[in-house]
């Protein structure tokens, strides 16, 4: 398992391959880092040393000899602290992706109930509709004289007594089937 990155062989060591950068002269004048993948993409292509800065003004990593030649007058950070600034800002930006993602399923809950209730509304309209008729239709099968369509029209439906008694048991028996 690599313990620490040298910039300039631009290779990570485990303890016992590092002990020749610890031991010998030429060797010991290389930066060593902890250890990372791609180490090469961590190097300044321009100068062969390791990105530590960040230019807010250009938005790109610098070695400190681009700061000192390219740089200067420019909005300078670490590159630690750019990368905390970037993570920050990447958390609030997913935060709110969530928050919007949980208001649309919100939205479609709402409307996927919301046109539940009105199929079931249509629906009950319909069956209540289709009941009103199926209770005219089984009457006037019983009443013909009573309810023909002239007098459902005009509504001058005039019934006797008696008539009365049988209408009631009527409606008696059909409340027992249509409910």
């Amino acid at each position: 398992m690599a313990v620490k990155s040298c910039t300039v062989c631009l290779a990570s060591y485990c303890e016992a391959h590092l002990k020749p950068h610890l031991t010998m002269s030429g060797l010991r004048r290389h930066e060593l880092m902890d250890p990372t993948e791609n180490l090469e993409v961590r190097m300044c292509s321009k100068h062969d040393k390791q990105l530590e800065l960040f230019c807010k003004t250009d938005q790109v990593s610098i070695c400190l000899l681009c700061f000192v030649s390219d740089h200067k007058t420019h909005d300078i950070i670490p590159l630690k602290e750019a990368a905390g600034e970037k993570n920050g800002e990447l958390e609030k930006a997913d935060a709110e992706i969530c928050e919007m993602i949980k208001e649309r399923y919100a939205k479609i809950d709402e409307i996927r109930f919301a046109q539940n209730v009105s199929k079931n509304s249509e629906n009950k309209e319909m069956a209540e509709g289709l009941n009103g008729w199926i209770k005219i239709w089984y009457f006037s099968l019983y009443f013909p004289p009573m309810l023909s369509p002239q007098n459902l029209i005009t509504g001058d439906i005039h019934v006797t007594f008696s008539g009365l008694k049988t209408i009631f048991k009527f409606f008696k028996n059909a409340a027992k089937l249509f409910a």
